[in-house]
């Protein structure tokens, strides 16, 4: 199975957690200091990816989709209902990855098996 990534952007406290428990998670974590550094990155797969930002911080670039985004706005949160949540957003993400794959023409909807 291939891990997800996660995007931390400027939340070094959160990254410091999840670092420290990575190997029980079945994701994978990449921090970054901006939104710059995440965009000069240029990540192949962060259209498939989780952004994770404070309460209020904003993103400015419009090619990130909202749905990617996690913006955590209900402080303090328990840790288990953190991991919950980073796991029902990156349930989502992989479902609706999966649901348009084009093939020559065709769509293949690998949740419904409809082409």
């Amino acid at each position: 199975m291939i891990k997800q990534i996660i995007f931390i952007i400027n939340y070094s406290s959160l990254y410091e957690i999840l670092e420290e428990i990575k190997e029980n998670l079945f994701f994978k974590i990449i921090k970054y200091e901006n939104e710059e550094d995440l965009i000069k990155d240029n990540h192949p797969s962060i259209k498939n990816s989780l952004i994770i930002i404070k309460a209020n911080q904003k993103l400015m670039n419009k090619d990130l989709d909202k749905k990617n985004i996690l913006n955590l706005l209900d402080s303090p949160l328990s840790f288990n209902k953190l991991i919950q949540l980073i796991n029902i957003h990156l349930i989502k993400l992989r479902f609706n990855y999966q649901s348009k794959i084009s093939i020559k023409g065709y769509e293949l909807n690998l949740n419904s098996k409809f082409i």
